[in-house]
């Protein structure tokens, strides 16, 4: 496919031309329809066509468009903020890609909430062979073979870009944290340590050129004696088999978006790891924030604290119920094999391995709930909403360590409800 280069035009686009762009960003599929990014982009750029409306803001953006009650309170509840540096990144990927061709692109400049529509206007290669890339041959048509929700899943590339499109603000441009967010993120920010983010990557089995997820599994040893990856084997006609870790989940992408937002503008110094590569010296002299199933993350089970929830196999179980707890809070799904409607989440917080460090893991069996478990952490109304369940007094120091579970109600796999449902305080 020979690639296109586009130059910027002057000259603005009319109406007609802006709703065209529009209706077909929207027909992409880039934002799932009648999703909030759906919704919102759909308000904002039908807002941004009409030369006579005032700068947008972020409050009439959130009422208007996003539903908010009105006592919608911006500094709260950063929900408008999120969305709209999705809606970018969204827009920079699919203008770079899939919708380079079209004559009129979208944007949402830095520091506004409004549309810009650009006219473009293909580059002659003849005149600019410099600027040529070189010519992606075809890939060769093959049969493939998908064996379970592997679609479900983002390649390594599309996170880190994602994560790491902000820029440091300076002291000045720093925004104030809700209360309730700083009183969480308090030792990430204070301390001066860098933080250290970890995102889960399940294993998947590389048998030839297909790839195999059983979730049972995430250690080799466990694979190679295993029944049902031996059949999948003997199916597939293959004997090679080997451990691959290129994938994540949708979840832990949406998790490294939001943290990563959020602790950038606070200015804390960040690095991103994939789980399958951390080793114990990571976890030394820096705070330390995992994402995804516990499984993924091993380490969590040696640290001096006797764990009170676990969060794996489509479900959160509690290790040593007391009378009356729950044992099992176990995923709710549509159908047998089909998308779930409700999942829980396990937030725990301790002390990191030096002083002045802390862990905060997010973990659930699906990878909805771990993006669910990150916005629940970042978001005022939620943590407002946890530390009364805690029963913690303003100013009152949170505890050395606890565990806290949490209700996440999806709808086409977005977290669109969030609730705590119980949590306990872990002792060493």
């Amino acid at each position: 496919m020979q690639p296109v280069l586009v130059q910027i035009q002057n000259s603005e686009p009319s109406r007609q031309e802006k709703e065209q762009a529009l209706d077909s960003v929207l027909r992409s599929g880039i934002v799932r329809e009648h999703s909030n990014l759906y919704l919102l982009l759909d308000w904002l750029g039908r807002k941004s066509m009409d030369a006579s409306v005032e700068p947008l803001k972020e409050y009439t953006i959130g009422v208007e468009a996003l539903g908010k009650p009105s006592d919608y309170d911006p500094r709260l509840d950063p929900t408008v903020r999120v969305d709209i540096g999705k809606l970018r990144t969204k827009l920079k990927d699919f203008f770079q890609n899939g919708g380079s061709a079209l004559p009129v692109r979208l944007d949402i400049p830095k520091g506004r909430y409004d549309v810009s529509f650009l006219r473009v206007e293909p580059v002659s290669t003849a005149l600019a062979p410099a600027m040529v890339l070189d010519e992606i041959p075809a890939a060769k048509s093959q049969r493939k073979f998908h064996i379970l929700a592997a679609v479900a899943l983002l390649v390594l590339a599309v996170i880190v870009v994602a994560a790491f499109r902000f820029t440091q603000p300076t002291a000045a441009e720093t925004p104030a944290l809700a209360p309730e967010l700083q009183r969480f993120w308090q030792p990430y920010l204070a301390s001066g340590k860098p933080t250290l983010l970890i995102f889960g990557t399940p294993m998947f089995v590389r048998l030839d050129r297909y790839f195999y997820r059983e979730p049972r599994l995430n250690r080799w040893e466990d694979v190679e004696t295993d029944e049902e990856v031996g059949l999948a084997a003997k199916a597939l006609r293959t004997s090679e088999k080997r451990p691959s870790f290129k994938f994540t989940g949708v979840g832990e992408a949406e998790s490294l978006f939001m943290l990563t937002r959020m602790l950038t503008e606070q200015r804390a110094t960040l690095s991103v790891k994939r789980s399958n590569n951390l080793s114990w010296e990571d976890l030394k002299g820096r705070h330390v924030i995992l994402l995804g199933s516990q499984k993924y993350n091993p380490q969590i089970l040696k640290f001096p604290y006797q764990l009170k929830f676990e969060a794996d196999r489509g479900r959160v179980t509690n290790l040593s119920p007391a009378a009356g707890e729950i044992v099992e809070y176990n995923n709710v799904f549509r159908e047998k094999f089909g998308e779930a409607v409700e999942t829980y989440a396990v937030i725990s917080v301790f002390p990191g391995l030096d002083p002045q460090t802390r862990v905060t893991m997010l973990a659930c069996s699906s990878n909805e709930g771990t993006g669910g478990a990150a916005e629940y952490v970042t978001r005022s109304d939620t943590m407002k909403e946890l530390f009364q369940k805690m029963n913690l007094t303003p100013g009152q120091p949170l505890p050395e360590a606890f565990q806290a579970v949490i209700r996440v109600k999806l709808n086409e796999g977005v977290p669109v409800q969030l609730s705590y449902v119980t949590h306990h305080v872990l002792a060493r």
